[in-house]
């Protein structure tokens, strides 16, 4: 029996197998959808007893409903435009890149389209698609659905109504991918008209409560609404998601309150003010960014980074990881982000601005344990959860604030467990756990304000 432990193997032969392995899936992947186009096409599918390739893919290939969707649909486009096999096999497309693209091939684009799109993220697809096909803005709802949670939820969503006859699971092969990828059905031109029933546009006089719909199938849970962030053109983007009864409450309160400079209450404007405030704050605090800099007070001391050198080292490696792979790619992360002494502190170096970079927090771990070794950082990262979860137990609680939160503490307690993050933020040679970091001095501090969200 063949074993598929890999753990012998040297961290280049990983690697190298493991590119190889991608290379040959993708070919692969080409072929088994030329195949399954063909015997598409053939109607093959009748011979095994099975009223359609769906359900052919599905009942006896096993195949999950998603998976059986894009593959067909990819299958049936890329035989009507070899085009997609081809990027396919030389890993230029995705699968879900190539159900994205389907619904606004033409025999007169098709090639030029599929071309540009080669190599983006599907992510990047879609902006690509939003300037190609730009879509109107969709009419803004906010309005209570069902839910199993005592408190009611609210959409905030574009106004659209399942179909009744989509209450249950999917029929066609184009309605589980679309499904899968994205709601593509009245976004993109050039999409089947029988592929577009799962969802219809609707004036918003005519929406029905969900809870409507799912009553006419019982042995549903109520519906859900995922969250959606897509782009309908190069300066709109949809947002769709559900909100709990306090988000809402408060969303009325800033409607209200903007009245004089928002009269219309529009809900995208209420968002962008809301969002300025608390962006600018964590910058602030966190990366020292304010429009008013004044010199630092305080001496440079082991592990602290003076607030004139953050906002240098923020703008020049443009708030996003520096870490470069031996090929040369440079980490795309702009999430939890830290400060790291390139020499550590604890060598004699400084704070300054050639000795400190931006570094997200995975390449910060791999470079501490390449210079203290992965022993002495485990110590310090079992110490420093060690020491959270003990300031955890003595912070006194408040009636109305969440077990366990350092907002619940008095102010006195708050400064003195978030000093270090206040005086420096990620400061030191920044290397640890998630919670909490080890300098290159050997003392820990906290990786981000007490008060601020990981998420």
């Amino acid at each position: 029996m063949k074993s598929y432990s890999l753990t012998h193997l040297g961290d280049a032969q990983v690697a190298r197998d493991y590119d190889d392995a991608l290379t040959q899936e993708a070919g692969a992947t080409a072929w088994a959808l030329a195949s399954l186009a063909e015997f598409d096409a053939r109607k093959l599918y009748l011979l095994d007893g099975y009223s359609s390739m769906f359900a052919h893919a599905v009942e006896k290939k096993r195949m999950s409903r998603d998976c059986a969707g894009k593959r067909i649909q990819a299958a049936r486009a890329a035989r009507k435009f070899p085009a997609l096999f081809v990027a396919l096999e030389r890993e230029r497309l995705n699968l879900s890149g190539v159900c994205m693209l389907a619904p606004c091939l033409t025999p007169q684009n098709a090639v030029e389209l599929v071309e540009a799109a080669g190599g983006l993220t599907n992510d990047q697809l879609a902006l690509l698609l939003a300037e190609r096909f730009p879509r109107p803005d969709v009419p803004t709802s906010l309005r209570p659905i069902a839910s199993a949670a005592p408190d009611a939820q609210y959409a905030v969503r574009h106004v659209a109504i399942v179909d009744s006859q989509a209450v249950t699971s999917p029929k066609t092969p184009a309605e589980h991918a679309v499904r899968h990828v994205g709601d593509a059905s009245g976004f993109f031109p050039g999409l089947a008209a029988t592929e577009q029933h799962a969802v219809r546009h609707v004036p918003e006089a005519q929406l029905q409560p969900l809870a409507t719909i799912a009553s006419r199938a019982p042995v549903l849970p109520p519906p859900s609404i995922p969250t959606r962030l897509a782009p309908l053109s190069p300066e709109k983007f949809e947002l769709r998601t559900c909100i709990d009864r306090e988000t809402h409450a408060l969303l009325v309160q800033a409607r209200d309150l903007l009245g004089h400079s928002v009269p219309n209450g529009d809900i995208a404007e209420i968002l962008k003010r809301a969002l300025t405030v608390p962006v600018a704050d964590v910058e602030r605090r966190r990366f020292a960014m304010t429009a008013r800099t004044r010199p630092g007070r305080r001496p440079a001391r082991s592990g602290h980074i003076p607030s004139e050198v953050r906002r240098a080292v923020l703008l020049r490696d443009g708030a996003q990881c520096t870490f470069v792979s031996e090929s040369g790619h440079r980490c795309t992360s702009k999430r939890f982000l830290e400060f790291d002494h390139i020499e550590p502190v604890a060598r004699g170096e400084r704070s300054t601005v050639s000795n400190v970079r931006v570094l997200c927090h995975n390449p910060n771990q791999l470079a501490a344990r390449r210079l203290f070794g992965g022993k002495f950082m485990d110590a310090k990262v079992e110490g420093a959860r060690r020491r959270s979860q003990a300031t955890r137990r003595d912070l006194p609680l408040s009636p109305c604030s969440p077990v366990g939160t350092a907002r619940s503490a008095p102010r006195a307690l708050r400064d003195r467990v978030s000093t270090p993050a206040r005086e420096g933020g990620p400061a030191g040679s920044s290397h640890g756990a998630p919670g909490a970091r080890a300098s290159a001095s050997g003392r820990l501090v906290p990786l981000e304000h007490p008060l601020e969200s990981r998420r």
